[in-house]
């Protein structure tokens, strides 16, 4: 089977090329940058036929259907060659995949003072050429935030945005896109009996916990407010009065504390706050906590015919079939087999295609799955954290 043309295009200088045996282009939260997988297997070559002039690092566009779905560079370029087959695969992400690999301050520590979280975003952002963009209010600035030498551009940009409960993604058109969970609707609903052509399910309970608890310190007093209903439902410890001479008074260690009902057995997680935390911002977080693990504990793979669903779209060469299936999209699910009958969150989408025909395989998590949190306490600067969140797996 191939693709004919004005379905998939890879564009690059102006030239296109639109004829694939097989086609992988997808966006996912859990990944940031969008890739694409592309090849030609070509069984009749004309005698003296070549290969497309396709170049790794070569700039590029992947439209379906004349809508651009990713814009980004060629990572890897294969071609084997026996007899009168020709096979040849190209591989590549867009350009927010630069953000993933590389430091964000090479020459030296940097300092930004007085910046809001899109103001720091662009900063980091403008040597890639990257553009970023908000659809949220990002918040307060900061007073000040650093970096080193060695920081990647992605973490900086996602260590901020944390602080102003913010999501961070590939707008999937070449730019970064600062938004929150979920906030727009997909085409069309999951129904078991009519567009779900196939499931695999997971359920994980490996990083789900019994008793989920965040510590933090504050100055001593700070957010202790006598008779308050956070200082009434925390476990609050002063530190004890072994300060060494010289040095400054220790502060109160602050504990926030949420169960989870799901989770039968003893099974605590214990995470050290990235600010001066207040007694209601930890119990905040240790909530916040509960639910996303709890929202991506089970995973949902389906399989729905075709890339687009819903509605005519009344645009493009082929507007009758809707609209794309995309990701950070929420998706009513009607499926028995599971047990599920509401609202979940698409948290990736990919347009494939091959000898199968045309499928979109969207992975599906719980709505809170990527709930952001304000991990920042309001009043007071941060302080160094004794434990760094892995960047590569989203809290």
């Amino acid at each position: 089977m191939t693709v004919e043309s004005g379905r998939v295009a890879l564009i690059i200088d102006g030239r296109v090329f639109d004829r694939w045996t097989s086609v992988d282009v997808g966006r996912d939260l859990r990944e940031i940058a969008g890739t694409f997988s592309l090849r030609l297997l070509d069984k009749g070559r004309f005698p003296g036929a070549t290969a497309p002039r396709i170049n790794r690092g070569d700039a590029c566009t992947v439209a379906i259907d004349g809508e651009t779905v990713l814009s980004g560079w060629i990572d890897v370029v294969e071609i084997n060659e026996e007899g009168d087959t020709l096979d040849m695969s190209v591989q590549g992400r867009d350009v927010t995949g630069d953000l993933v690999d590389s430091a964000a301050a090479p020459d030296g520590p940097a300092e930004y003072r007085n910046i809001d979280l899109l103001a720091f975003a662009t900063a980091i952002c403008k040597p890639f050429s990257i553009p970023v963009k908000a659809d949220i209010d990002v918040g307060a600035p900061f007073d000040t935030l650093s970096l080193q030498p060695h920081d990647k551009a992605l973490e900086a940009i996602e260590s901020a945005a944390r602080q102003r409960s913010a999501l961070v993604t590939s707008d999937g058109v070449g730019g970064l896109l600062l938004t929150r969970g979920g906030i727009t609707r997909a085409p069309a609903s999951l129904v078991r009996g009519g567009n779900i052509a196939g499931l695999h399910r997971r359920d994980d309970g490996t990083h789900r916990f019994s008793d989920v608890y965040v510590k933090g310190q504050s100055a001593r007093g700070a957010g202790c407010r006598r008779g308050s209903r956070a200082a009434a439902s925390l476990a609050t410890t002063p530190s004890a009065p072994t300060t060494p001479a010289g040095t400054a008074s220790a502060g109160i260690l602050i504990t926030g504390h949420a169960q989870d009902p799901g989770v039968t057995r003893y099974r605590p997680f214990v995470k050290l706050t990235r600010s001066q935390s207040g007694m209601t911002s930890a119990q905040e977080q240790a909530e916040w906590l509960v639910r996303v693990f709890q929202g991506q504990a089970l995973e949902l793979d389906y399989r729905v015919l075709d890339w687009r669903a819903g509605e005519p779209s009344g645009t493009g060469p082929v507007p009758q079939l809707g609209a794309l299936w995309r990701p950070n999209t929420v998706v009513p699910v009607y499926d028995p087999l599971v047990d599920i009958a509401g609202d979940m969150l698409i948290a990736g989408a990919r347009y494939q295609m091959s000898d199968k025909g045309l499928l979109t395989q969207l992975r599906i998590v719980g709505l809170s799955a990527y709930e952001q949190v304000n991990e920042a306490y309001h009043r007071r600067a941060a302080f160094q954290p004794q434990v760094q969140p892995s960047p590569r797996r989203r809290r």
